[in-house]
């Protein structure tokens, strides 16, 4: 746990439930460039060297990496754990916790399902996760249970669940029989289908905006439309796709939320097309902050490959320029 800049070598912030995510961007190529990371990704165990003295010591390293970029609250969390494996993992553990508060809480507009409504829509659920088209259309025939009925507690409906179990055959038939308004119920975080489906590939994403232009536009719980989501899983096809679905407004620093980490995102994944385009529209996003605090020059200077492209050097240029202009 730091107490002072000593940590700002190794992550330039302390780890918090909201950075997370670029906490470990930092620190992984930390522990790559110290020769740690196989300790931490692997465990002591793994490592192909016998001496263990030698593990022992990286393992120490890493630890104290980890340990001295977490705030003191998230310190306390890891605090009793000697192995930087499992530190890790626990972090990621928690990552996962504080990205879904809702799931331990359904909201009032939670729907209930009780006794045959909830045997239905368990068999639809496993059917699906089956990809067994078949067994859910023949549920929705035999039923009254609506093609937009919600099917579990985390207020999923069944395109949910298939875009979720990466079904696409079933995805496409329920996007073809549901209106467009079904197609923008949000699950128990906000999502609808198409931020789902922003994480799992491009061919359910087109068919949903086909259907729905609309879809790109609209939020989940945090304030994000699909295409962050899309970009922060590093698929450019997608991203690419969706940039050109997405009205450019939503992505300008005066809406605030979206642009930012879209930038980021668009670095660390390398998508310097999409970066200069938005910095072309909106050449102040270059010093504005995502909701991590981080800028795109605090995320270069930690990306050197960037540095040694050809389009990397353009965009450094580029990026300078904007920040000066």
């Amino acid at each position: 746990m730091a107490t002072n800049g000593a940590s700002d070598t190794i992550v330039p912030f302390l780890l918090e439930r909201d950075k997370y995510e670029h906490w470990t961007i930092f620190l992984k190529n930390y522990l790559l460039a110290q020769d740690l990371w196989d300790v931490v990704e692997k465990g002591t165990d793994a490592l192909l060297s016998s001496d263990k003295v030698d593990q022992t010591k990286k393992n120490a390293a890493a630890l104290h990496a980890i340990h001295m970029t977490c705030s003191p609250h998230v310190f306390t969390l890891i605090k009793d754990i000697s192995s930087a494996n499992e530190a890790w993992n626990k972090l990621a553990e928690m990552h996962q916790h504080w990205q879904s508060p809702f799931l331990h809480k359904p909201p009032t507009s939670a729907v209930s399902l009780r006794g045959a409504e909830r045997q239905t829509a368990s068999r639809l659920e496993w059917a699906i996760n089956k990809a067994d088209w078949k067994t859910v259309h023949g549920i929705f025939l035999e039923s009254s249970h609506r093609i937009n009925r919600i099917i579990n507690d985390d207020n999923q409906t069944a395109l949910h669940v298939a875009v979720l179990a990466g079904a696409v055959e079933i995805a496409e038939e329920l996007i073809q029989r549901m209106s467009e308004t079904d197609l923008e119920i949000q699950d128990i975080v906000g999502s609808t289908a198409l931020h789902l489906a922003a994480r799992r590939g491009k061919k359910i994403a087109e068919c949903l905006v086909e259907k729905n232009p609309k879809l790109p536009t609209l939020t989940d719980e945090r304030g994000f439309i699909p295409i962050v989501g899309a970009c922060a899983s590093g698929d450019e096809d997608l991203t690419k796709y969706l940039y050109s679905k997405t009205p450019e407004v939503l992505l300008s620093p005066h809406d605030g939320k979206n642009g930012p980490p879209l930038l980021n995102y668009t670095i660390i994944g390398q998508m310097f097309d999409i970066s200069l385009d938005l910095l072309q529209k909106y050449p102040s996003l270059a010093v504005t902050k995502d909701d991590g605090n981080l800028t795109p020059i605090l995320i270069l200077s930690n990306e050197p490959s960037a540095f040694f492209s050809g389009s990397g050097l353009g965009f450094w240029q580029r990026l300078i320029y904007h920040c000066k202009y």
